[in-house]
C-alpha cells in the first residue's frame, strides 16, 4: 500500500476522478471507449468539422464547446426523437449537457450537429466531487513529529523516575536507585545526614521542607504529569499514523471500485488507541516508568486522568464497489465520513485526557508538585544558625549532592521545554477534534510543568546553599556544582520559588459581554 503523504492524496484525487469519469462513460452503453489521458470516443458521434479523432478531448483542463456529427439513423438508435434545434439531448447515450445545434448533411449522409462543453458538463463535476470528498485529508498532522515529541516527554519521565525505590518511604528517609549512580549516591547521603538524629532546628526545617521524602513525593507526581503527556502525545502519533493508513486504503479501494475492479476491502476502522490506553499499569507502561504508579503516600492520581473510557467501535463501512459511478461515489462518501467520525471520537478522547490532567494539576495540593510553593525559601532554612554536628557531611550535601538531585528537576524541564509546538497540531481542515486537537490544553499542562520543575530545582539549590553556609562553609557557598548543573542554568533561571496553578478564565456571560 502507498505510504501516506500530502502528494499521495493529491495523486489519488486525480486518479479516482479520472476513473469515475471513465466509468460514467462506460455506463452509457456499447460504443464508448477511451480514458482521461487520451479522451473518449463514440463511433456514431463524429468530431466536427474534423470528422476524425476522438469525440471528446482528454481531461487536461477547460475545453470549451466541442461539436460532433451524429447520423440520423444513429440518432434514432440512441432513442433521441426530440430534434428541435437547441434542445437538450436527454438520451443516456450522450454526454451530459449535450444539445442539438442543427440538421446537416455530410457526404450525402443526413444527420445532426450536436455540441457539449466536456469540461463543465462531464469532467469538472467529478473532479470537484472527489476533491470535496477528500478535502483536508492531504493535511494530516505528521505522526512522526508526535512520536518524537512523545519521546522527549518520556525522557522527562525517565529523569524523574528511579529504577527502584518507590516502596513506602518512612518519615525520615527515602533511598531510591537511579540509572545514574551519582543520583543514587546523592540520595543515600541525603537520607543519611539530613535525618532525625541531627539536633538542629535548621536541619529539621530543611528536612521537613526539602528532605528526601519531600523530594520523592514531588518527583513522582511530576513524573506522572510527564508520563501523562507522553501518553497523550503518543496517542496522537498512533492515531494519525492509523488515520493515514486508513485513508490510503480507502483511496486505493475507490480507485479500484471506479475501475470496475472490486477490491479486497479491509478497512481498519479501529485506530488501536482505545486498546493502547486500556491498561496503563500493565502492558502499556514500560519499566521503569511503571514505578511512577506506586510510591509515597502523598501521590496524586494524575495518571487516572489520562485513562480514556472504553467506547463502542463504529461499524466499518460497506465495500465501495457498485454498478454505477454515482453509487460508488456515495459509498466512498459514507466511508470517508465514517473515518472522519472515528478520528473525531479518538482525538476528542485525547482532548478530555488532557483536560482532566490539567484540571487535576489545578486541584491537587500545591506541595505535591512544587518542592516549597508557598513563598520562597522556608524561613527556618534561611537562617545562618551554626550547626556543630556532621558539618563536613552537611557542607557536602548542600554544595555537591543537592545540586545532583536538583539536576533531576532541571533536566526534566529541559527535556519538556518547547515540547509539542502549535505547528505540529495544525491541519487544514477540521479533522479529528477541530483544527488543532488538544493543543491548547497540552500547552497549559506544559506551562505548569515547566514552572514546577524549574522552580523546585532552583529552590532546592538555594536551600542547599543555605544549608552549607549554616554548616560553616562560607567561602565558595555561592558556587554551583558545575558538573551536576552543567548546561542547566537557563532552566533553573526560569524557576520561581513560589507557584500556584494558573486559574481557568472566568466564562463570558451570555452574549460575550
Amino acid at each position: 500500500m502507498t505510504t501516506y503523504s500530502s502528494q499521495a492524496i493529491t495523486d489519488f484525487k486525480k486518479k479516482i476522478a479520472h476513473n469515475a469519469i471513465k466509468m460514467m462513460f462506460e455506463e452509457k452503453g456499447v460504443g464508448w471507449e477511451g480514458d482521461a489521458s487520451t479522451g473518449f470516443n463514440q463511433g456514431s458521434m463524429i468530431p466536427y468539422p474534423a470528422l476524425a479523432g476522438n469525440t471528446l478531448p482528454p481531461v487536461n483542463g477547460p475545453t470549451g464547446t466541442v461539436q460532433f456529427f451524429v447520423p440520423g439513423v444513429s440518432m434514432n438508435a440512441h432513442g433521441q426523437w426530440d430534434r428541435a434545434d437547441g434542445a437538450a439531448l436527454t438520451s443516456s447515450s450522450f454526454p451530459p449537457g449535450t444539445t442539438l445545434v442543427r440538421e446537416e448533411e455530410i457526404d450525402n449522409l443526413p444527420g445532426y450537429i450536436c455540441q457539449v462543453d466536456p469540461w463543465t458538463s462531464c469532467y469538472q463535476p467529478w473532479l470537484e466531487r472527489i476533491e470535496s470528498i477528500l478535502e483536508g485529508w492531504d493535511t494530516l498532522p505528521d505522526h512522526g513529529r508526535f512520536a518524537q515529541e512523545a519521546g522527549k516527554a518520556n525522557a522527562a519521565v525517565q529523569e524523574l523516575t528511579p529504577t527502584s525505590g518507590f516502596g513506602s518511604p518512612n518519615a525520615e528517609e527515602w533511598r531510591p536507585t537511579f540509572a545514574d549512580p551519582n543520583r543514587t549516591t546523592a540520595f543515600d547521603l541525603f537520607s543519611e545526614y539530613v535525618g532525625g538524629d541531627v539536633d538542629s532546628d535548621m536541619v529539621y526545617a530543611f528536612r521537613s521542607k526539602y528532605g528526601p521524602v519531600r523530594v520523592g513525593t514531588v518527583l513522582q507526581n511530576q513524573g506522572q504529569i510527564a508520563y501523562g503527556l507522553t501518553l497523550i502525545l503518543g496517542g496522537e502519533a498512533k492515531m494519525w499514523e492509523e488515520a493515514g493508513n486508513d485513508i490510503m486504503a480507502l483511496c486505493a479501494a475507490a480507485e479500484a471500485a471506479f475501475n470496475y475492479e472490486p477490491p479486497a476491502f479491509d478497512f481498519n476502522i479501529d485506530l488501536k488507541i482505545v486498546k493502547a490506553f486500556t491498561d496503563l499499569a500493565g502492558t502499556f507502561v514500560p519499566a521503569p516508568a511503571g514505578t511512577v504508579l506506586k510510591g509515597a503516600s502523598a501521590v496524586a492520581g494524575f495518571l487516572q486522568a489520562v485513562i480514556p473510557e472504553n467506547k463502542a467501535k463504529p461499524d466499518p463501512p460497506k465495500p465501495l464497489s457498485a454498478g454505477t459511478a454515482e453509487q460508488v461515489a456515495k459509498n466512498f462518501e459514507e466511508a470517508i465520513l465514517t473515518l472522519r467520525r472515528a478520528t473525531f471520537a479518538q482525538e476528542e478522547e485525547l482532548y478530555h485526557c488532557a483536560r482532566r490532567l490539567d484540571e487535576a494539576i489545578g486541584t491537587v495540593k500545591l506541595d505535591y508538585l512544587h518542592i516549597h510553593p508557598d513563598a520562597g525559601l522556608d524561613p527556618g532554612v534561611a537562617t545562618t544558625e551554626q550547626i556543630q554536628v556532621h558539618t563536613g557531611a552537611l557542607r557536602d550535601i548542600g554544595i555537591n549532592q543537592i545540586p545532583v538531585i536538583a539536576s533531576i528537576f532541571a533536566r526534566a524541564a529541559e527535556d519538556a521545554y518547547g515540547l509539542a509546538p502549535a505547528s505540529i497540531w495544525a491541519r487544514g481542515w477540521p479533522l479529528g477534534y477541530g483544527t488543532s486537537g488538544p493543543q491548547e490544553k497540552v500547552a497549559e499542562i506544559l506551562t505548569e510543568f515547566d514552572k514546577i520543575t524549574t522552580g523546585s530545582g532552583r529552590e532546592l539549590v538555594d536551600a542547599g546553599r543555605n544549608l552549607a553556609i549554616a554548616a560553616g562553609w562560607l567561602a565558595g557557598a555561592d558556587q554551583d556544582n558545575q558538573g551536576a548543573l552543567s548546561g542547566l542554568h537557563d532552566d533553573l533561571g526560569r524557576g520561581e520559588s513560589s507557584w500556584a496553578p494558573t486559574p481557568e478564565p472566568e466564562p463570558l456571560p451570555y452574549g460575550g459581554y
